[in-house]
């Protein structure tokens, strides 16, 4: 099965069904929107999956457990002063110095990242990664939200009943799948079979996150709630640390983060404090570690491709991972930064720290004196690397429905959730834009649905 062929079955299918109930096909349409809206998932979530077929699926099984073992390793290598590549390695992932103050801590629960989501694109049957999200990867409610309101929808499962007429079975996922396998790595950090969780949101005034922000997070906290843990949702301030830390004088067992590393060091940094302090002492398992920031750098892309620390990973197929990941070079670093100039198009500039598409320049669409300028920024800075540009796929998608379904052309990317290698669910970002972030630009979320 191709890329796209579950995906054009889908449109054939309502197409028909448009033909014959054009009413039915716009009510379960409006609904998958509103049931995901109603729950936090604002903005325009089609009733129009991405199926991914047998062998992408497989391949993104593979993938997640690659990705954690190359994690895994280059964390062993950065805490270990004694480890011969220890400081090459530093050297790749740029280390401000509030992180090397947390590298010297040896925290409870582990310095891994436990939950990491990649951002990729599919071209054929082949995966690519743009970048792995590990300091706060945002949109684990968006995944299971998405896939779960899809298994709902009336119209979804009349589809799947005629696909299994055909004897193809699409598979449906547990419900909060991605909360499950989240909830199973607070325990396991936390070493108690229920431990007091502590779900922890920015206040909304003094941070990006708004009121849907925190709709979306609240259902992670319900799901703990209603899997009989005891859990409490707060907000950083609200943390007291003396001999440990806790919350309205309870001792908290492991907490959950939903913020990113820049507000512990931003204008608000004293909310976090006891969280931090309290982490560093070996007092607070934390979710994902606070370590995670150090293999938050783009720069990570780089670091695997770097031949001389290959023997690092002697222990792992790194080149089958290699094949995911686009070369990834510090402009800085390069052995003729002219190449930069004289092939544009090859290239996408990006900072080593960033997220959204912050500071995402592509060579395909960059103007000339753009293009000069950031790269003089990067080699007078050593703060930009350069990534061969690889191009987002583009999928028709059914967006208006009525009397015909019209279909229209959005570039899409594919956001899979990993838990200590484990898959969760996925979510899809689709725009008019190549920089699929940008999702409000004739874009949205589309559910995702793994084959096989």
């Amino acid at each position: 099965m191709s890329e796209f062929q579950m995906v054009e079955e889908f449109q054939r299918f309502l197409e028909a069904l448009n033909a014959r109930d054009p009413e039915f096909v716009r009510r379960e349409i409006y609904f998958m929107g509103k049931n995901c809206a109603d729950e936090g998932l604002l903005g325009h979530v089609p009733l129009y999956p991405l199926f991914l077929n047998e062998l992408i699926t497989a391949k993104y099984h593979r993938f997640g457990a690659l990705v954690w073992l190359a994690l895994d390793r280059i964390m062993d290598v950065i805490t270990d002063p004694e480890h011969p590549a220890n400081v090459p390695m530093r050297s790749f992932l740029t280390i401000p110095p509030e992180v090397e103050q947390v590298l010297r801590s040896r925290p409870r629960g582990g310095m891994l990242p436990r939950v990491v989501r990649p951002d990729t694109v599919l071209h054929g049957n082949r995966i690519i990664a743009h970048e792995f999200n590990v300091s706060w990867p945002g949109g684990i409610s968006d995944s299971d939200l998405t896939t779960d309101v899809l298994a709902e929808n009336t119209l979804f499962k009349m589809f799947a009943a005629e696909m299994a007429a055909q004897g193809v079975d699409i598979p449906r996922q547990p419900p909060y799948k991605s909360t499950t396998l989240l909830l199973e790595q607070l325990v396991e950090a936390a070493e108690l079979d229920n431990p007091y969780i502590a779900v922890v949101i920015p206040t909304p005034d003094v941070s990006p996150f708004g009121p849907e922000e925190i709709q979306l997070s609240r259902r992670i906290f319900d799901f703990f709630i209603h899997e009989g843990f005891d859990a409490d949702f707060i907000h950083p301030h609200q943390v007291e640390y003396d001999h440990w830390p806790h919350y309205q004088g309870r001792r908290i067992d492991v907490m959950y983060r939903i913020f990113e590393w820049g507000h512990v060091m931003g204008t608000h940094r004293d909310e976090y404090g006891p969280i931090l302090q309290a982490y560093m002492d070996g007092k607070l398992p934390v979710v994902n570690a606070f370590h995670s920031e150090a293999v938050s750098a783009k720069s990570i892309f780089e670091l695997l491709h770097c031949r001389e620390l290959h023997w690092c990973f002697d222990d792992m197929p790194l080149e089958e991972l290699l094949e995911t990941i686009p070369y990834t070079v510090n402009v800085r670093q390069a052995d003729s930064p002219e190449q930069f100039l004289e092939e544009k198009e090859r290239w996408v500039f990006k900072k080593i720290k960033g997220s959204a598409s912050d500071a995402v320049l592509l060579g395909v669409s960059a103007g000339d004196d753009v293009w000069r300028e950031v790269l003089q920024f990067g080699l007078e800075t050593g703060g930009v690397v350069a990534q061969e540009y690889v191009d987002t796929p583009i999928m028709l998608m059914a967006m208006n429905p009525g009397e015909d379904l019209v279909q229209v052309p959005r570039y899409l990317d594919v956001n899979p959730f990993y838990f200590a290698g484990k898959m969760g669910n996925f979510f899809s970002r689709f725009s008019e834009m190549m920089m699929t972030s940008y999702v409000s630009w004739g874009g949205g979320i589309l559910p995702v649905v793994p084959m096989g």
